[in-house]
């Protein structure tokens, strides 16, 4: 398997990180095969005049692995000549970590790295996303409402588990945890706040606990 490194806009490249689009259409110039690794590297053009343009690498980056390749001889009805579509899947991290292990790097570097590109890992892991649900016709006063309602009945779910520890109050103290936090992100998003701009501070916020210790003070 191999390493193929493609340039790709910034539309398109927000859509495949925010995991909308699991496919692209290539020139099929590359000998893709599935199992290859594929860089996507982020790129702004700018108009030179009225034939050229100049093209630059903001330096942001996605790595998936290609899950499946058709052709156009095997869909000529749909894919132009010479062109595939790809199917892409995300690689875990420690497949990534391994891999920068057999290429020789210590384990300070790769940490080096982590510290200096944290922001995009954390944005554009496969991990826990935020999503905004569809609100339409829902006022910013009743989704208030609709938080009060949440909290309240999250904190009897915290205290039936409290008193009661079981397997199935675990998992509704979680269930309405989050049902609390999707009713805040609602309002948020009446605000013009999306799922996506709360995602990108949450790094921020990350540092912020590393010098924000819980405990009391004297």
């Amino acid at each position: 398997m191999k390493e193929i490194k493609k340039k790709i806009d910034p539309k398109y490249f927000k859509e495949v990180a925010e995991g909308k689009k699991d496919f692209e259409i290539r020139k099929d110039d590359s000998d893709y095969e599935v199992g290859d690794t594929l860089i996507l590297q982020e790129i702004n053009k700018t108009p030179l005049g009225e034939y050229f343009t100049k093209e630059q690498y903001t330096g942001n980056e996605i790595i998936k692995r290609i899950k499946y390749k058709i052709t156009h001889e095997e869909f000529p009805q749909g894919i132009q000549e010479g062109y595939c579509i790809l199917g892409l899947e995300p690689i875990g991290t420690e497949n990534i970590l391994d891999k920068l292990l057999k290429e020789g790097l210590d384990s300070k570097t790769i940490q080096e790295c982590y510290e200096r590109y944290r922001w995009h890992i954390d944005y554009y892991k496969d991990a826990i996303k935020l999503k905004n649900i569809d609100l339409t016709g829902i006022s910013k006063l009743e989704q208030n409402r609709k938080i009060g309602e949440e909290q309240q009945e999250f904190i009897y779910a915290f205290e039936d588990y409290r008193k009661n520890p079981t397997k199935e109050n675990k998992e509704h103290a979680i269930e309405e945890w989050w049902d609390r936090n999707q009713a805040e992100l609602g309002l948020l998003d009446k605000e013009g706040i999306s799922a996506n701009d709360i995602m990108k501070e949450y790094p921020k916020h990350l540092e912020k606990l590393k010098s924000r210790p819980r405990h009391k003070e004297e």
